[in-house]
């Protein structure tokens, strides 16, 4: 896996999103954690997401959204339940014990507990 960021790429074709997967899989990297901002600060976000999907898809190739909590916050919640479960049953879906996990970059920000479907921030640094 790497992680591309979704944040320069905003006029990425499927066709680019591709061509960078198959780059990816003739030195073995098998899948890309999409690193994204939330929609209000990269207006691309959803379709640079629906474009690496379906690139993803049409080359057997596996994806998952990282959300970068440097820029998401716990009122983006109910986007964030959005964007995984529209991409949840993607082929190119990464699974961990059959379920599509989410992944975060500057998560120390914000915790997800097990007693509540939202997330809350944290006061303790990384």
């Amino acid at each position: 896996m790497c992680t591309p960021k979704v944040g320069i790429v905003e006029n990425y074709t499927v066709d680019d999103w591709k061509e960078d997967m198959k780059q990816a899989q003739a030195i073995g990297i098998d899948g890309f954690a999409l690193n994204c901002a939330p929609e209000r600060i990269d207006n691309y976000t959803p379709r640079q997401l629906a474009n690496a999907y379906k690139a993803a898809e049409e080359l057997d190739f596996t994806v998952f959204v990282s959300f970068d909590f440097a820029y998401w916050t716990t009122g983006d919640t109910e986007a964030i339940i959005d964007i995984v479960q529209n991409y949840s049953t993607s082929p190119a879906q990464a699974k961990y014990r059959s379920v599509a996990p989410p992944a975060n970059s500057s998560g120390y920000r914000i915790t997800f507990t097990n007693d509540t479907p939202v997330c809350q921030n944290s006061s303790s640094p990384r």
